[in-house]
């Protein structure tokens, strides 16, 4: 058989975000629960399954966007990967408490989600970070994100040390 031609990437911001371990984990994350989703009995893969994808596919939108902005709008994409990953490991858990899906079938992604939330934690401080270090510079201005940067909103602490 022939080689497959590898896809031209469209820039190299975007050659850069598809080499991280955060976005390589969550897109092989996005594989197993698209796998996952037709173990669902028919009668919950529209309510689960589809929920559980479409929290697993924002997560590579929002972490795309969160690597290619800067500043507030890069926090306020980590935030809301954040989000995702907090719906999808619910879902996970629910469809495992509920018997929708064998706790067998979940292993793998439990993998995956131990190094996202460890990798994401670590990127989201150091966002953090780099926006107060640049409202710093700009005279004591206020970048208007002092509030949320601090944890405020409740975001930012995702690890409950347990696993889905």
């Amino acid at each position: 058989s022939k080689p497959r031609p590898q896809l031209k990437r469209i820039s190299k911001v975007s050659k850069k975000v598809v080499d991280t371990p955060i976005y390589v984990d969550t897109y092989k994350l996005v594989g197993i629960v698209y796998g996952l989703r037709f173990s669902i009995p028919k009668r919950d893969r529209a309510v689960l399954g589809d929920r559980l994808l479409d929290a697993a596919t924002a997560m590579l939108v929002e972490f795309t966007l969160s690597y290619k902005l800067r500043g507030n709008e890069k926090v306020v994409h980590t935030d809301r990967f954040l989000a995702h990953f907090e719906v999808l490991k619910g879902l996970m858990r629910l469809c495992i408490d509920k018997k929708v899906l064998p706790g067998k079938k979940c292993v793998e992604s439990y993998e995956y989600i131990q190094r996202i939330d460890d990798g994401i934690v670590a990127w989201r401080e150091r966002i953090a970070r780099e926006v107060r270090s640049t409202a710093a510079s700009n005279n004591g201005r206020h970048s208007g994100m002092q509030e949320q940067l601090r944890g405020g909103d409740g975001i930012m602490n995702t690890s409950s040390g347990s696993a889905p």
